[in-house]
């Protein structure tokens, strides 16, 4: 009677479990489908490895350099003209040249440079920017720019070196750190001598000194510039050892004047427009700056006023996993309405609503620590064309593609 009864409590139960099952099936599915077709949201594409060819094969190398193991390939900078990407080998010295091709993916070109101190040779390439058929290479090893002349197909000629190592205005003691171009003008963020150097850009392509902005001070870090953004007429310098923003207002000549500092010097806090390890990454939107504060694991958000003063406005996010949630959050980029963020930390990329008001609405989390296609290992750099995000995959010593999805 008992074996009756359970038969009979199975057959009610098992098509309800059954429809269960596909109604969850298929809410999972709509979910998915309206993600995937959501504004913003990424879709793992491609990913190019860094290998070299040997023979017939593509191989994978490492090198030991003092204990290390040294990937065959390390992303440190990105950077892009028309089809082709180029991207700052930092570790094997030299500028990989990537094609773009019309479905998102990078087909390998040429290689260029090796590790010297010649025209053409490069030591710890950190920071690429382009302008017009010129393209300029940070060197931190030896401190200097490079100037290289992009040829028709993508290859790179060499044309000049501008800086050394030293205190001067044409010198660089520990850098070149960030650069940024502004009309005919190349701002170079020195954090070693605690200055901005202003650099004409001539028409042949080559640097001709003009000013330098700020000093080191007693302590070396009175004014110490890292990142640097650019709105209208102002420059906003990240001073992560003094815990600053500085806002100077770029005069007609591309000199830089004083107009305001932002932030305690030397103060450390959590609030609202206080810093615990300094201003890091800064972007710019429609008179909003973002900037990453990594050991507080946010973003502050700061209104630019007409006069270029900063009013802080919103903290978005906090240590952790999750959506909204950081650990380590580094390059920003803006696409639309949308702020991308490599979650260094937490590997994998954040996005995030921009809002009429400047806030932050959390919409997606993509990827996560791993080697496949869409999973990420130390995000490093984020660069975005058309409808395509390339990432920085450092740890993995590979570059992966991204689409990005729009209604």
């Amino acid at each position: 009677m008992l074996i009756f009864k359970s038969e009979k409590m199975m057959r009610k139960i098992i098509p309800s479990f059954i429809i269960l099952l596909l109604a969850t099936t298929t809410l999972c599915l709509i979910i998915w489908f309206n993600i995937e077709k959501e504004p913003g949201a990424l879709i793992p594409k491609f990913s190019w490895q860094g290998k070299k060819k040997v023979g017939n094969e593509l191989i994978e190398l490492k090198r030991t350099v003092q204990g290390l193991s040294i990937p065959s390939f390390w992303p440190r900078s990105l950077a892009i003209r028309r089809n082709c990407l180029y991207a700052a080998d930092y570790w094997n010295h030299h500028l990989q040249i990537l094609k773009i091709n019309s479905d998102g993916s990078l087909t390998p070109q040429f290689i260029f440079g090796k590790k010297g101190e010649s025209l053409g040779e490069f030591n710890k390439p950190q920071k690429l920017i382009i302008k017009g058929n010129y393209l300029y290479v940070a060197e931190t090893g030896n401190h200097r720019i490079q100037i290289l002349k992009i040829k028709s197909d993508g290859s790179l000629t060499p044309k000049f070196i501008f800086g050394k190592r030293g205190e001067g205005l044409v010198e660089f003691f520990s850098g070149p750190n960030d650069l940024i171009i502004r009309e005919d003008y190349l701002y170079v963020a020195e954090t070693g001598n605690g200055h901005i150097l202003i650099l004409k850009i001539n028409s042949d392509g080559s640097l001709s000194p003009r000013f330098i902005f700020g000093k080191k001070g007693e302590s070396l870090k009175d004014f110490n510039p890292g990142k640097l953004g650019i709105e209208k007429n102002y420059l906003y310098a990240a001073d992560d050892h003094n815990n600053l923003i500085h806002i100077l207002k770029i005069n007609s000549n591309g000199s830089l004047s004083p107009k305001f500092i932002f932030g305690k010097r030397g103060k450390w806090g959590r609030g609202l427009g206080e810093f615990s390890s300094g201003p890091d990454n800064l972007i710019i939107k429609v008179s909003h700056l973002y900037v990453t504060d990594v050991d507080n694991h946010h973003i502050q958000i700061f209104k630019i006023n007409p006069d270029g003063s900063l009013t802080p406005k919103f903290i978005f996010g906090k240590k952790g996993k999750s959506l909204g949630e950081f650990d380590i959050p580094g390059k920003l980029i803006i696409k639309g309405s949308y702020l991308y963020v490599a979650d260094t930390g937490n590997h994998h990329i954040q996005v995030l609503k921009i809002n009429p008001d400047g806030s932050l609405t959390p919409k997606f989390i993509f990827g996560k620590k791993g080697e496949g296609l869409g999973k990420f290992f130390i995000p490093n750099d984020l660069l975005i064309k058309e409808n395509y995000l390339y990432v920085s995959d450092a740890g993995n010593d590979r570059i992966q593609t991204l689409e990005i999805k729009y209604q």
